[in-house]
């Protein structure tokens, strides 16, 4: 039972599972989803705003080298000035201290340039200075009252923290992937992690200008921000020091500040302390490092300084020290003149591919100059290809980058276009205009998502694989959102920041990432709607002349398809620039961009509808909308755009659109609700001011069977519209809608679209007839729709059936095959341990197919052809027996070749499958073991899990601990996926392994987000049953608190577990085992 962990371990079997859990973490970038408050945690203290930072001159003395055993020794110390400007009169302020970060001499004087009617002698000192660990700030207090107005400096002498290494966060060191390993010091301080570096205002509010200098070994490189202005040699001198407290008094002797000791501690990351040596410049008296040796012994380092950075966040402070790295370099010529310098620094196995992602760099900073008409500010910018938390990292003028990205497994010229661009359009959204605060995280993170789409997609415009491929990433992306968005665990983009895990939890693929970045395209796309519009009727109505709208592609806008579009004056890019030059340099809310976006002129209009009733979803007229909407113009049939967009940013989920068209008066009625899968829409007890009964504004783009395109914004529960004016009369004057009618939906919708029977039998009729009518993606859409919506019991079960097969035939988009093999899959699953139906296999087996052969098919990626992948998955859940004799030739032949290297997905997992069949006898199972020990093989060891014989499990679970931990990574991957394939012995095996070893593996694993992937590993692992669930709960009731940070993530596999649940307790899988027993004839 689940609410039993505390049973005996493998132990021998724990350093594998780990390392699959972290490299999992790192492979798909899992988020954690925080819980509003972890245990014990206190609600965040926010810096008052009485004072603000205007300059840092920030100095650290860093010392990295490996001991004599191999391992890595970090060592710093440092020493920052902050010049500060005084707000409001107060007698004290705060400032932002990570834990671990020891403070040792806090001083305070009136800047050089004060001037204070005449009272510029006066003294300013330090009369008590006392760190508030739990709430990670420090408070100074005064000696007196600072005035409005007034300008001081703080100094500070202090020693980093370095207890987040293990989760590379703050200053942190790493090893390079290749034998002759290199170090390199590192940061990582986006979002609250500078604090643990210096002591310092660690909110994106609090902007100021840095001046960084960094005091190291010789051999190693400095690069931060800026660039390095020079490069001094330091003679260096060792003394001995000791530790004091940090929480002081000022005794009335001392003048200006507080000085907790003669000299400095450093730290030693490796093993968390030293033994009190401190290295001193040997030419001054502050503290400051050196080489190991005799005390007095003087040693020669460098000390690398950096050119003043423009104002920004402390988030985006960075520097590394690294040595023997490659360079590769290039420039382009900024609008303004300038020569931009562009350098990758990277491991010399990854030049080849780093030249490419050089030239796509390049062509990235011309585009975003070119379009947005605003020079990138900096003169240069480094891109440091490392390892590190995420992906990537945008510091302002030194882009970090995972070094995974860069494997030849891994790399992907779209994948990384998409990441570099995004990181690249950070420089000037996030860097040059900060989110005033992590509520509006989204506003950056939406914006550099759409733009790394939009500029990806304008670069391999000629290249139609690549374009095919960036499809398929958007169609999946905006699918996965859709799915989580529909759970009740569900998120707003824009929410309530209460605690530090919640400022974490909001960096969440899904939300802050995925569906801002739809929003923002959804708005992109209706203003590109409404330019074209007004340029050929110079109105402001929409839908008033369908002529421009009908000769838009049936899918994209011009913006998407054409080359040559000229992105400099499209409204959306003109209205963000404006965005931009209004807050450069600052920071701006979401109430900002609505603003700017509403000067552009009217966006959203009501149109004509008959009626409607319902109300706007909750959103009352704030102080901001009262300025937005004076600046749009709030006449009526307009909405201005922080009213329509304020419900889909500040409201978790989306709407269902209903649509049931009246042929004979041309109208339709529309209706929206929540669209919610797992039976928990009620939200007021989680936050009460959330409605069930929200409405959102959508703008839709109806199609007919006789070319109409018209456009209408519905805005409240349910409204009719008369079509009339725009698609003439009735069908019977020779007007009207003609056979059939449908919404466009494309990757920048963000909702659902259910339609009434007749019009559902009509449109399959129609893809039937004429198979090429609607697009690949079109399908897609409507194929996911119309499964997600029948699965909550709104629909009839044969709608999504009969379409399915219908608009498969003749197919080959592979957005299409991979939405329906995706859906296939899903509601297999429903067959927990039992085979399918004769029936239920018959009709899969129909739909598979018509699955195109490789002459006809839309590979887009040969080794990535994802499609096919979950085509070969299928055909071996349905145990296929062509598939199964093919599969054992396959292995077969495998075997007979000495299991040689082939990077192909499709014969990696043929060869995984094989064994599920038949096993392995002996001597190959011994021949497999053998060979796959070999590093260059190692991966393939995954194929020998898909065993059918437990004792081989067994043995070749124990054999991946004696592989480098990198290795047993990869080699762990494949145990998680086993129930894909239907093989439970081996997936029972992983499940009660983390079972009996939850407390020990719990314990093991600070990093929140592989704790994540524990939960989901464990609980994703078994077929979704009631009496899953049933532990499930029981282990909620009993340990939940103890999840802390990754509550929410267990409550989204819960709600994930409770659809299924609800699905089979409402008898779908009964449902299509009986219409799949209908002859063929009666389906269609």
């Amino acid at each position: 039972m689940l609410h039993n962990f505390n049973l005996p371990t493998y132990k021998t079997h724990f350093g594998p599972l780990l390392v699959l859990i972290l490299f999992f973490t790192c492979k798909l970038d899992i988020c954690v989803q925080a819980a509003s408050k972890v245990k014990g945690e206190p609600d965040l203290k926010r810096l008052p705003l009485d004072v603000l930072p205007t300059f840092y001159d920030l100095h650290l003395i860093i010392d990295l080298k490996t001991d004599s055993d191999g391992g890595v020794i970090l060592r710093t110390n440092g020493s920052v000035n902050i010049s500060v400007i005084v707000r409001k009169e107060t007698d004290h302020f705060y400032l932002s201290v990570g834990k671990g970060l020891k403070i040792h001499t806090v001083h305070i004087e009136l800047d050089d340039q004060q001037i204070t009617s005449g009272k510029q002698d006066e003294k300013v000192g330090v009369k008590q200075f006392k760190v508030r660990e739990k709430e990670l700030r420090a408070m100074i207090e005064m000696d007196r009252v600072l005035r409005k107005g007034e300008r001081i400096i703080v100094r500070i002498q202090f020693t980093p923290s370095t207890a987040r290494q293990k989760m590379r966060q703050g200053l942190y060191y790493t090893l390079g992937l290749n034998p002759d390993t290199r170090i390199s010091a590192n940061t990582h301080h986006e979002p609250i992690y500078a604090k643990y570096v210096f002591p310092c205002f660690d909110e994106p509010l609090f902007k100021a200008i840095f001046k960084i200098a960094i005091t190291h070994r010789p051999d190693f490189e400095a690069y931060s921000n800026m660039p390095l202005m020079s490069r001094t040699p330091i003679q260096m001198t060792q003394l001995s020091t000791q530790h004091t407290p940090t929480d002081l008094q000022a005794s009335e002797s001392e003048r200006g500040g507080i000085d907790t000791r003669d000299e400095q501690t450093i730290v030693r990351a490796r093993d968390g302390g030293w033994n009190g040596t401190t290295w001193y410049n040997s030419t001054n008296e502050e503290g400051e490092q050196g080489e190991e040796g005799e005390e007095g012994e003087e040693v020669e380092w460098v000390r690398s300084e950096f050119g003043a950075s423009p104002k920004m966040s402390t988030y985006l402070v960075a520097f590394t020290l690294f040595n023997n790295m490659t360079k590769l370099q290039s420039n382009y010529t900024s609008i303004d003149g300038r020569v931009v310098n562009l350098t990758y620094h990277v491991e010399h196995w990854m030049a080849e591919n780093a030249t490419l992602v050089l030239e796509i760099s390049v062509r990235i900073f011309e585009l975003l100059e070119k379009w947005f008409r605003i020079p990138y500010p900096l003169p240069k910018c480094d891109f440091f290809v490392t390892s590190i938390p995420a992906f990537a990292m945008e510091n302002w003028g030194l882009i970090s980058m995972s070094n995974k990205l860069f494997g030849s497994h891994m790399f992907d010229k779209i994948h990384i276009s998409l990441i570099i661009a995004h990181e690249i359009a950070h420089q000037w959204f996030g860097n040059l205009v900060t989110p005033t605060w992590w509520t509006d995280l989204w506003l950056k993170e939406g914006f550099a998502s759409y733009l790394s789409i939009l500029l990806t997609q304008h670069m391999n415009q000629e290249e139609r694989l690549s374009i095919m491929h960036l499809t398929e990433i958007l169609g999946t992306a905006k699918r996965d959102t859709l799915d989580r968005d529909s759970l009740s665990t569900s998120k707003s983009v824009s929410r309530t920041i209460r605690t530090e895990s919640d400022i974490v939890a909001n960096f969440d693929k899904m939300f802050s990432y995925g569906k801002s970045c739809f929003l923002i395209g959804m708005i992109h796309k209706t203003m590109v709607q409404v330019q074209n519009t007004q340029t050929e009727n110079n109105s402001n109505k929409i839908g008033s002349d369908r002529s421009n709208l009908a000769s838009m592609p049936h899918l994209m806008a011009d913006f998407e398809t054409d080359p040559s579009y000229n992105y400099s004056e499209d409204l959306f890019i003109r209205g963000a620039r404006e965005y931009l030059l209004k807050f450069k340099y600052s920071t701006a809310s979401n109430y900002d961009l609505w603003a700017t976006l509403s000067q552009m002129g009217t966006i959203f209009t009501c149109g004509n509808e008959v009626g409607g009733g319902g109300g706007g979803g909750g959103v009352g007229p704030t102080e901001h909308e009262r300025v937005a909407g004076s600046i749009a113009g709030n006449g009526q049939g307009v909405l201005p755009v922080e009213r329509v967009m304020q419900t889909w940013t500040e409201e978790w989920g989306y709407p269902l659109i209903t649509v049931e068209v009246d042929y004979h008066c041309t109208c339709i009625t529309v209706g929206q609700s929540r669209f919610v899968t797992d039976g928990g829409g009620d939200r007021t007890s989680l936050n009460p001011k959330r409605s069930v009964g929200v409405v959102w504004s959508v703008q839709l783009l109806f199609r007919t069977s006789r070319g109409h395109r018209v456009s209408k914004m519905i805005h409240s529960h349910t409204q009719v519209l008369n079509f009339t004016a725009d698609v003439g009369g009735s069908s019977t004057d020779g007007g009207g809608f003609g056979d059939w009618v449908m919404v466009e939906t494309a990757s920048r919708s963000y909702y659902r679209v259910v339609y009434d029977h007749n019009t559902w039998r009509r449109i399959i009729r129609a893809s039937r007839l004429n198979p090429g009518l609607f697009s690949g993606i079109q399908k897609a859409d409507m194929i996911d729709d119309a499964w997600a919506v029948a699965f909550t019991g709104q629909d009839l079960i044969d709608v999504p059936l009969r379409m399915t097969e219908a608009m498969v035939r003749n197919e080959t988009d592979c957005v299409l095959w991979l939405t329906v093999l995706s859906i296939m899959r899903d509601r297999i699953k429903l067959n927990g341990k039992n085979p399918p139906t004769a029936s239920f296999k018959s009709y899969y087996e129909r739909i598979l197919s018509h699955y195109p052969d490789e002459s006809k098919r839309q590979i887009v990626m040969p080794n990535r052809d994802l499609p096919s992948l979950l085509h070969e998955h299928l055909r071996c859940e349905l145990n296929s027996s062509s598939y199964v004799e093919e599969t054992k030739k396959r292995f077969d032949s495998y075997v007979a070749r000495g299991f040689p290297n082939d990077d192909s997905f499709v014969h990696i997992l043929t060869m995984c499958y094989a064994p599920k069949y038949y096993g392995m006898n002996d001597s190959v199972f011994d021949k497999f073991i053998h060979t796959h020990n070999s590093p260059e093989h190692f991966y393939k060891i995954p194929a020998g899990y898909f065993t059918n014989n437990i004792t081989q499990f067994r043995l070749l679970f124990n054999l991946t601990t004696q592989q480098p931990p990198f290795n047993q990574m990869l080699l762990l991957w494949h145990p998680t996926r086993l129930t894909d394939c239907g093989y439970y012995a081996g997936a029972d095996f992983i499940y009660n392994y983390t079972r009996s070893n939850w407390d020990t593996l719990w314990n093991k694993m600070p990093q929140d987000a592989v704790r994540a992937f524990l939960v989901e590993i464990h609980f994703k692992s078994l077929p979704y049953t009631q009496e899953k669930l049933e532990d499930m709960k029981r282990f909620e009731a009993e340990r939940f608190e103890e999840l802390g940070a990754v509550q929410n993530k267990f409550l989204d596999v819960k709600s994930r577990l409770q659809r299924y649940v609800n699905w089979a307790n409402k008898g779908y899988l009964q449902m299509m085992n009986k219409w799949t027993a209908r002859k063929p004839e009666n389906q269609i």
